[in-house]
């Protein structure tokens, strides 16, 4: 069908949702990809619940005018704020139940750290999600709102970022946290240095080595989306290599080059654009 044909629209507050889309890439290689960054109005995780929702009606609307097929709110602060499974007729998911799913699979009594903005984190929908899946295992939270800033600049490896990451994750590696959730999709983009960090200064009698499984939800996201029928058949001619269509809502001095950082190959094409001048006149 010609539906089929037709993009899968991506959108999150900055350039983090990009993990979410090279994963999506990865897993369902022959689509169309369109993808919107707001980052004008980043950060989301420490607005009120009304404005994110704002926001994220605005970014979907902006969205629609390129019929696109499915929608994926690759924000977790967004995704705390809109819960409907379509938006103007059009499957909308989140980022938040397949990160679930991709938890549950590890087992159901795990210790369990979630990291997220103050948005996420207050909402306490990880913990609910998980609790009402039947899940007996501690579960810790943490808010980190200095998290994405510091990937916004780039700054993936660095001894501020270590930092940082020492003042929020130190009571989780007391612990000793098995699985951690990255609730948010800049997160992954520190996927190293927040591994370090677990993995350093343990004493020397301990046995084995000291790891924690990162939570990854790509695998889960695809399912999702192929499970509603959306994707074309996967023998088809693959489109991966057509432009992915990167737009923005502030051309900050660095997006260009942390986008294809983090694409790594996939070809790409930029367009600063005006949400709301958009809006006000459809």
């Amino acid at each position: 069908m010609a539906y089929l044909d037709s993009p899968i629209g991506v959108f999150d507050s900055g350039i983090g949702g990009l993990t979410v889309l090279k994963g999506l890439i990865e897993h369902l290689p022959s689509e169309r990809w369109i993808y919107l960054g707001d980052t004008a109005r980043l950060p989301y995780g420490n607005k009120s619940s009304e404005t994110i929702r704002n926001y994220t009606l605005k970014n979907l609307k902006f969205l629609t005018q390129f019929k696109c097929k499915a929608f994926v709110i690759a924000c977790n602060s967004a995704s705390t704020q809109f819960n409907d499974p379509f938006f103007e007729e059009v499957p909308v998911f989140n980022v938040i139940d397949p990160g679930i799913k991709a938890a549950l699979s590890l087992g159901l009594d795990k210790r369990i750290g979630i990291l997220g903005t103050k948005a996420t984190i207050q909402s306490q929908v990880y913990t609910k999600k998980l609790q009402a899946a039947h899940y007996t295992g501690e579960i810790f939270s943490q808010a980190c709102p200095l998290f994405v800033p510091l990937v916004e600049e780039g700054l993936f490896e660095d001894p501020i970022t270590d930092l940082v990451i020492s003042k929020y994750l130190s009571e989780m590696k007391k612990v000793k946290i098995e699985s951690l959730i990255l609730g948010c999709t800049h997160y992954p983009l520190l996927k190293k240095s927040i591994l370090d960090f677990f993995a350093n200064n343990f004493a020397a009698s301990d046995q084995d080595p000291y790891q924690i499984n990162l939570i990854n939800s790509a695998f889960y996201l695809s399912d999702m989306i192929k499970k509603k029928n959306l994707v074309k058949n996967h023998h088809s001619q693959k489109t991966q290599n057509l432009p992915i269509e990167i737009m923005t809502t502030d051309d900050y001095r660095n997006v260009k080059d942390l986008t294809l950082k983090i694409l790594q190959g996939h070809a790409t094409c930029f367009e600063t654009v005006d949400i709301e001048s958009h809006n006000s006149s459809s």
